[in-house]
């Protein structure tokens, strides 16, 4: 098929100002795909006679132009179609954008898929914590594309973070050994913590609240941003959920933060569960061993009356036997009398 081309052809297409283009082939020009897809929207005008509107990619050496083509008959004067005129405009900004935006929605749609399906596990709210921290931590790792989550939780002492569940992607064996930060190490980063909603850090090894865990943390680990959500429980931090990206620096967007937020209430709701969970398997315990001891409570007095009773029969038989031997011996030395 050979082209006849306007003078502005050659720069729409990144074309060499003196190159030739009229009266040669469209396939000299652009990948064998583009062809195809080019001649295809042809023959469907030249088979219709009628003009139509496409959206094309055009694949060019460096870069991939979105144009808006206009495509109409060129027939001759006894009405039959020979040739097919296109007008193209460029909306590559345009197309990038709603693709740009058609991922966004994607994304968000999952996570939201995410939550829901976090919020309806019965894990959750039965309190099998681990359970619970499994499904959250593959939630953050799917929902924020991250090779690196991990959940952790303060110590008795408050001083000290300690892993509760950490996985990384990259390790296709079992969850990764505890492991603890303290905060005389590192107090920008605990300050940070405590002070914020969520701690967003797009480059980790250089954000003063996070710098410090550069030397012994991030740049081992091939960290090059964070996303740490606080986990709070009656208002008071317990912990902290961990999402690090691989890599250089990241820019967290604010639905990323607010996914992680959410988790971070699941996973208060969780320990909430096992809290109570734990509570009631206390009482539990208590009702069973106060049952336990009133039961025994019971034997022992029934055995106590058992044995008063065998005590009043012998008693009873020994003085209706020898009534007079046993008044002579209770009178002169009682403590003789001796009940077996």
């Amino acid at each position: 098929m050979s082209l006849f081309v306007n003078s502005v052809f050659n720069s729409f297409f990144c074309l060499p100002a003196d190159t030739v283009v009229t009266g040669r082939c469209d396939h000299e020009f652009f990948t064998s795909d583009d062809v195809e897809c080019f001649r295809a929207t042809d023959q469907e005008v030249m088979a219709s006679g009628q003009p139509r509107q496409f959206v094309e990619a055009v694949h060019l050496r460096d870069r991939t132009l979105h144009v808006l083509t206009v495509k109409l008959p060129v027939r001759k004067s006894s009405g039959t179609v020979y040739a097919v005129c296109g007008l193209s405009f460029d909306v590559t900004e345009a197309v990038t954008q709603r693709l740009g935006l058609e991922q966004v929605n994607s994304r968000l749609l999952h996570r939201e898929q995410q939550l829901l399906a976090l919020s309806l596990s019965p894990a959750i709210d039965t309190g099998d914590l681990p359970a619970s921290l499994a499904l959250i931590v593959a939630a953050a790792t799917t929902g924020l594309d991250v090779a690196r989550v991990g959940v952790w939780f303060w110590d008795e002492t408050r001083q000290s973070l300690v892993s509760a569940y950490l996985k990384d992607c990259r390790d296709p064996g079992p969850l990764l050994q505890p492991q603890s930060i303290r905060r005389c190490d590192y107090p920008q980063y605990f300050a940070a913590l405590d002070a914020e909603p969520v701690l967003a850090a797009y480059d980790a090894c250089n954000d003063p609240r996070t710098a410090a865990l550069a030397t012994d943390y991030l740049r081992p680990l091939g960290i090059g941003a964070m996303l740490d959500t606080p986990i709070r429980l009656a208002g008071e931090t317990v912990g902290v959920i961990c999402c690090e990206h691989i890599g250089g620096v990241r820019h967290w967007s604010d639905a990323e933060a607010s996914f992680t937020a959410a988790l971070a209430e699941t996973t208060s709701r969780a320990l909430i569960a096992e809290r109570r969970r734990q509570a009631d398997t206390a009482l539990r315990n208590l009702n069973l061993e106060l049952e336990a001891r009133v039961a025994q409570k019971m034997r022992d007095a029934q055995q106590a009356d058992a044995e008063a009773r065998q005590t009043r029969q012998q008693l009873h038989d020994i003085t209706d036997l020898m009534p007079g031997a046993v008044c002579q011996m209770l009178w002169h030395d009682p403590e003789r009398i001796e009940f077996r």
